[in-house]
């Protein structure tokens, strides 16, 4: 019988559970606060322009500017200028303006321009309210369309200097006074002939869109089932929810960052009496380079960078092509949109996009440089950043398909914007289209350069109609 004792099984300790990192949701509880902000206080702008009665004055301006350019505008498209059709559109606009001006007696002054334009004198009580009013503008209006018969020298002189063209009704009461007083007031040009000339090469380029957008579509699809174009993913992807809670802080920065930048520029532009139209070069300047700080620090005990933000292309050349591309296909979509928005805007008080609201304060030379250099350069890059650079990771982490992350950061692309409720489907399509597009190239350059392309093409349209 032998004294050894059998061995004992080893010991087996059990394996530690495995560690799990506490989430924080302060980052999201941050970015729905700043969104619920910048929301609301761009729906309360956009409620509130259009019910002022200055936004009133504005918006019927605009609509009497659209009906003469289009009118002169038919007859480069080759169509014959309808005097007939003109006085229509100008009898269905002088019966809203008056409408309105029944509770508004600041609309009376367009009110007598319209009327007048389409053949019918103004009423002896609008002339005495024109006359009445402390506004030195509705009082030489009221002087240009009366039955008298000359102006004083004053009077002459005040036409001069007042009716420069703030609003296109000054124009046309300015030319009314020239036929009605003589060279003493010079008759102006109501458009540019050189820009009536361009809108039908634009109205040209919308239509090649519209047609070789569809096409694209087709060409996208095809190759993508064929295996050859497959999305490389988002430049940045988030492995865990950690990761998206971490880039929903950084997306609320980033916001805040823009919101300190608008104050900021406000301030500079008053304490140095500079131009007004350089405060949003300067905006986007100090929320870039805002940007570009927080994106360097470390995100989640990670490295962090712009080139790994997304601000790298590995074929750039590639990259802006994709980006041309992705703003000719997205074309036909903001033609279908149109219609809802036409819905909506029956309802809903008018839209604006935000270029289009921006040339109504970016007169001269110096005000257009710097809304092209804001619109095409400072937001593509700003707010690809923040959106389809941070945002769209931040969301992708909690969905499993990036559709619904997509959809959601389009949305909100479009509803921090200021102009209104009828044009968010537009503009959020084109953040989906530029999420598509990052997602596609696994780079931020597409979407930079779709965006740019989308505001300059915005911008041509504008600049031939100012």
């Amino acid at each position: 019988m032998s004294d050894e004792f059998p061995e004992e099984p080893p010991i087996l300790e059990p394996e530690p559970p495995p560690i799990v990192e506490r989430r924080s949701y302060w980052g999201w509880i941050a970015l729905c606060l700043v969104f619920f902000g910048l929301i609301s206080l761009g729906l309360w702008s956009y409620f509130g322009r259009a019910s002022a009665p200055f936004q009133l004055l504005r918006s019927f301006d605009g609509d009497l500017k659209q009906i003469y350019f289009s009118h002169e505008t038919s007859g480069v498209l080759g169509a014959k200028k309808d005097a007939d059709s003109l006085k229509s559109k100008l009898k269905e606009l002088a019966n809203e303006i008056e409408a309105e001006s029944k509770e508004d007696q600041s609309l009376v002054s367009i009110l007598v321009v319209v009327n007048s334009e389409r053949g019918v004198h103004p009423t002896d009580e609008q002339l005495d309210i024109l006359s009445k009013r402390e506004a030195r503008r509705s009082q030489l209006i009221s002087a240009i369309y009366g039955a008298q018969r000359k102006l004083t020298l004053v009077q002459i002189d005040d036409i001069n200097e007042l009716l420069v063209g703030e609003t296109f009704f000054d124009l046309l009461a300015k030319r009314e006074a020239n036929k009605r007083f003589g060279d003493a007031i010079p008759a102006p040009k109501l458009f540019d002939q050189s820009k009536i000339r361009l809108f039908p090469i634009l109205m040209l380029g919308f239509g090649s869109a519209l047609c070789l957008g569809p096409i694209l579509w087709i060409v996208y699809f095809a190759f993508r089932n064929s295996g050859k174009w497959q999305p490389v993913g988002h430049p940045v992807p988030v492995q865990d929810a950690n990761g998206g809670d971490a880039y929903a802080g950084r997306t609320a920065c980033l916001l805040l960052s823009l919101i300190g930048a608008e104050v900021i520029a406000t301030l500079l532009v008053k304490a140095f009496s500079l131009p007004d139209q350089i405060s949003s070069v300067i905006t986007f300047g100090l929320a870039i380079a805002a940007a570009a700080f927080f994106v360097s620090l470390p995100l989640n005990g990670r490295p962090s960078s712009l080139k790994i933000a997304g601000f790298r292309s590995s074929n750039p050349l590639q990259d802006i092509l994709w980006g041309i591309g992705g703003a000719i296909a997205a074309a036909p979509i903001y033609a279908i949109l149109f219609i809802p928005v036409f819905f909506l805007q029956k309802f809903l008080p008018e839209a604006e996009h935000p270029i289009q609201a921006e040339f109504t304060s970016s007169t001269g030379s110096l005000g257009l440089i710097m809304l092209i250099v804001a619109a095409s350069v400072g937001a593509p890059i700003f707010e690809e950043l923040v959106f389809r650079g941070n945002l769209l990771p931040a969301l992708q982490s909690l969905f499993r398909k990036p559709t619904w992350a997509v959809v959601l950061c389009g949305a909100l692309f479009a509803m921090i914007h200021p102009t209104g409720i009828p044009v968010w489907p537009i503009l959020a399509s084109m953040g989906m289209v530029a999420a598509c597009l990052t997602l596609q190239r696994g780079s931020l350059l597409p979407a930079m350069t779709m965006h740019a392309v989308h505001n300059g093409a915005i911008l041509m349209l504008g600049l031939v109609q100012i």
